[in-house]
């Protein structure tokens, strides 16, 4: 087992949802795609 969760995130979601997903996930590392690298400057 290598501990890793894939969790996909849609890009039209509002982003106060995504935040909140990110933050329930209490994820130490999230890969970010282009659609979505905006919401890596939220504070998490």
């Amino acid at each position: 087992m290598c501990g890793a969760v894939y969790t996909p995130f849609n890009p039209r979601d509002p982003p106060a949802q995504l935040q909140s997903h990110i933050r329930n996930f209490k994820a130490r590392t999230v890969l970010i795609h282009d659609a979505t690298r905006l919401y890596a400057t939220l504070d998490l």
